[in-house]
């Protein structure tokens, strides 16, 4: 999940129901509920899996091409825990500049054992929020952003791995379901072991 704040806008940085007749025998609905079974597994051990590896340092970003934008900010990081267990964690995105860290966005994250997909819900200190469904493995992050006049918008982070330590985010935005998205930042972020979170202070 990745969010894009950026400066004081808090703009961007940042389920369908089948019913089956009661009539219908036991063994189409067993083989049914076995295959979701099966792909449940997966999904949980992908979104398991993807919470611990993030949770191994923290996570730096570059902002220079946007740095005028975002009155100075020079660079964001993100730092993630995973809580015993592995289906659920938390997190934080700040930002850096002449040497002073912001935090920008506390995160959430949990498994929704019916959707079968993880939960993304984010909190700024100015009262936003944000919150969505992540796929298993971490690629997409699909999120409704309200402001606080209520105002609001869709947010899309698309996510590449460049092997253990390097993840190109791309995030994209559109007024509502109805519209297309339009394509907004690209970052790519780098794991660091040596780099200290602002995140707990925050």
């Amino acid at each position: 999940m990745r969010s894009d704040l950026h400066g004081g806008s808090l703009t961007l940085v940042a389920a369908l129901i089948a019913g089956v007749s009661l009539a219908v025998s036991a063994g189409p609905v067993r083989a049914q509920n076995d295959a979701r079974g099966v792909a449940g597994t997966e999904a949980r051990d992908a979104w398991r899996a993807s919470l611990e590896a993030e949770a191994r340092g923290v996570w730096i970003t570059s902002n220079a091409a946007y740095q005028a934008e975002d009155g100075g900010i020079e660079r964001y990081g993100l730092d993630w825990s995973a809580e015993p267990g592995g289906m659920s964690g938390s997190g934080c995105l700040w930002g850096e500049r002449s040497g002073q860290s912001t935090v920008f966005w506390r995160f959430a994250r949990l498994w929704d054992p019916v959707e079968e997909r993880g939960i993304v819900h984010q909190a700024s200190p100015s009262g936003a929020v944000a919150m969505g469904y992540h796929d298993g493995g971490g690629e997409e992050l699909i999120q409704t952003l309200v402001q606080p006049n209520g105002s609001r918008m869709e947010i899309r982070h698309l996510t590449e791995l460049e092997g253990d330590s390097v993840r190109i985010d791309r995030s994209f935005q559109r007024a509502d379901a109805a519209a297309d998205w339009v394509e907004g930042r690209t970052y790519r972020w780098v794991r660091r072991m040596d780099v200290v979170s602002p995140c707990e202070a925050g």
